[in-house]
């Protein structure tokens, strides 16, 4: 029972990254629940897989991917002061704090894809919104290639992990214009439905309940 007790993880100034895990592992449970929920329920009306479901379904199989190498840093020294990790802490913190920055924008990508998949279904052809929803992919797959591309050699060759002991790119100017442009699309998807269902004849407390829900 005491050995029990010696392995159980005591979260302290510290030590914060437990916090971490519990928070990511709780999102990711959540995540595959409404996942399963939302693909469960849209296939027993339409009785039918779309592109928009296989879009979601990646995203939740990069999203678990990017829980377990957080989880990987967390047992690696990730919420623990830097004087506290070894040398080899520190390179398997590197590498896979650099594996869990390459699986966030795909991640972040195919959800804002299976979103627009969804949306763009809606669409009347040849429309107005059928037009932007394209633009708005394409803009979104732009985004995702070059923020990945910027992630990826973000750091010195041969070794662009090295994101704590090598010469890197100003690394919080990269993540604030990859994050302004991450909210930017996101504001945009929402405008969408809420555009479509503006169009529409009926009452204006309809139209704003079916925005909320969107």
């Amino acid at each position: 029972m005491a050995a029990l007790f010696q392995r159980t993880t005591v979260i302290s100034d510290d030590n914060e990254g437990p916090v971490v895990n519990i928070a990511a592992w709780i999102g990711m449970t959540v995540m595959i629940f409404c996942v399963f929920t939302r693909i469960g329920s849209k296939f027993k009306i339409v009785r039918q897989w779309t592109v928009d479901d296989s879009l979601i379904f990646s995203t939740m199989i990069f999203a678990i991917c990017h829980t377990v190498t957080l989880s990987v840093m967390v047992s690696n020294g990730l919420g623990q002061p830097r004087g506290n990790l070894t040398k080899n802490m520190i390179a398997n913190f590197e590498k896979y704090g650099y594996a869990s920055q390459l699986l966030y924008i795909p991640t972040l990508c195919l959800g804002k894809l299976s979103t627009l998949g969804y949306l763009k279904a809606l669409a009347p052809s040849g429309s107005r919104y059928g037009a932007t929803n394209i633009l708005l992919t394409g803009f979104v797959v732009l985004w995702a290639t070059g923020a990945g591309f910027a992630i990826a050699f973000q750091c010195s060759l041969p070794h662009p992990w090295a994101i704590l002991s090598a010469q890197c790119l100003n690394r919080a100017i990269l993540w604030d214009a990859i994050g302004a442009l991450d909210i930017l699309t996101d504001i945009c998807i929402i405008i969408l439905p809420a555009y479509l269902v503006w169009t529409l004849q009926m009452p204006l407390s309809k139209k704003l309940l079916v925005v909320v829900v969107f």
